[in-house]
Formats: C-alpha cells, structure tokens, sequence
C-alpha cells in the first residue's frame, strides 16, 4: 500500500514543535494561525489505536461546530496509509479498513481511490507548508 511520506513528515514536524508525540497516544493538537483569519484551526487526533485523524476544526456562525474535511491514517506500519477522506458535503472516499477491533492491520478496498488519497496527502502537504503551518501556528488553549 502507497503511504503519504510528505504529509507525514510534515505533520509529524508540527506536532514535535509543539510537544506532542504522535506515536504516543492519546493525541489532541489543535492549532491556530492567529494573523490568518481565512484558515480553520488545524487539528491533529488519535482516534482509535493505530488511526490518526486531521482535519479542519470548522464552527459555524451560530457557534456549531463540526469536523471540516477530515483525513483518517492507518499507522500501525509504522508508515502512513491514508484510508477515509471525510469532506464537508458529506460525501467520503474509502480506500482502506480495519480488520479487526483493534485496529492492528488494514485491508485495501479500492486501490484506485486509494491512489487519489496518497496524491490528495501530498498535495495537502505542499499547501500546509506554502500556508505556513509549521512557522506560525499556535495552540489553541481554549476560552
């Protein structure tokens, strides 16, 4: 299975800046960029043993808030295998699933979509990077 070295990488890098070891769970990291009102917090979940999520924390302009575009990761190989995409309209592309509860191994669904994911990934990467994640984000600590 094709994993996602630039993403993980990248995301990796922006989670040791602020402290955080993914391979450490649980994991919660949700960043800010405040000078950059356009962009959603970023945020970086474990969400079940070996699965990473993230995504974008989206709130609405009645205070509701709801996962943006969210991006799930098999990380039991210790390489990231990029499974669910997750968009705002509802709609998701699996490439990948479980096997079992505890989440220890993957198995391939659709290895066309899962293509497209790895080449989504990556080009998520380059974007985080041109936005300036890693320079400017901050933690959000809350209210």
């Amino acid at each position: 299975m094709e994993t996602t070295p630039k993403f993980q990488n990248y995301i990796t890098r922006l989670a040791e800046k602020h402290g955080l070891h993914l391979n450490k769970p649980p994991v919660h990291l949700r960043l800010e960029m405040e000078e950059m009102e356009d962009y959603w917090p970023l945020v970086i979940q474990s969400l079940e043993p070996n699965i990473l999520g993230v995504y974008y924390h989206v709130e609405s302009e009645l205070g509701d808030v709801e996962r943006g575009s969210c991006m799930t990761f098999f990380t039991g190989y210790g390489q990231w295998v990029p499974m669910l995409f997750f968009p705002l309209d509802a709609k998701y592309s699996e490439s990948c699933r479980p096997i079992n509860r505890e989440c220890s191994d993957i198995k391939m669904l659709d290895p066309k979509v899962h293509a497209e994911l790895v080449a989504f990934c990556e080009n998520w990467a380059d974007e985080l990077q041109a936005q300036g994640w890693l320079e400017n984000a901050r933690e959000w600590l809350g209210d």
